[in-house]
Formats: C-alpha cells, structure tokens, sequence
C-alpha cells in the first residue's frame, strides 16, 4: 500500500522505499495509553531485529506535531 510523509526531523518518507523488506507498520496516537505502552517494547524489539531486513514503522494520527515532539522530548531523556 501506498504511505508517504514525513519524518519527526522532517525527513521525506515513502514506505515504498522499504520494498524488500519486513515492515511492521504502527498507527499510534499520545493519546491511546496502550499504544504508550507499548513504545518501549517496540523500542526493544527494534534493537533487537537490528542488521535484519526489517523496519518498524511508526505513524502518529496526532493531530497537533507538538504533541508527538513533546512525547518525543520526554521518551529522549
């Protein structure tokens, strides 16, 4: 399927990029506790499939980009 979009750096990004590849793709909001939940799993996971034909795909459906900085900043310290 199509997806395109940018970056939290504002990087272009188009999963058609990742063709070859496993990708698990993510839709996940700050506001969905489950979902927060589950970042440092998927964190974990992620490091471990490292060097592997896998991408972790992760897509806010936050409206406001602040929200998912801001959720950003506290999960970089």
């Amino acid at each position: 399927p199509a997806l395109a979009g940018s970056t939290l750096e504002g990087q272009p990004f188009d999963l058609a990029r990742l063709r070859g590849k496993v990708v698990l793709v993510m839709f996940w909001s700050t506001g969905c506790a489950v979902c927060r939940d589950k970042m440092p799993e998927l964190r974990q996971n992620h490091a471990g499939w490292a060097g592997k034909p896998f991408e972790l795909v992760l897509v806010s459906t936050d409206r406001q980009l602040a929200d998912v900085q801001a959720y950003d900043a506290i999960i970089a310290r």
